[in-house]
């Protein structure tokens, strides 16, 4: 994800394993907000937001 990017998992329905993400507060505002929704069965969603 880019580094100002706000991310929204609160739809997101897992079977097995919980997502990982670490929110981190947004450089400047107005960056993109992406929201990720659905059923994952089996594995893990990880969210990383770039270094640089």
């Amino acid at each position: 994800m880019p580094r100002d990017a706000i991310v929204e998992i609160e739809d997101l329905r897992t079977e097995w394993k919980d997502p990982r993400y670490k929110p981190r507060q947004p450089s400047h505002p107005g960056g993109p907000r992406v929201r990720i929704s659905g059923v994952m069965g089996y594995g893990r969603l990880k969210i990383r937001h770039s270094r640089r």
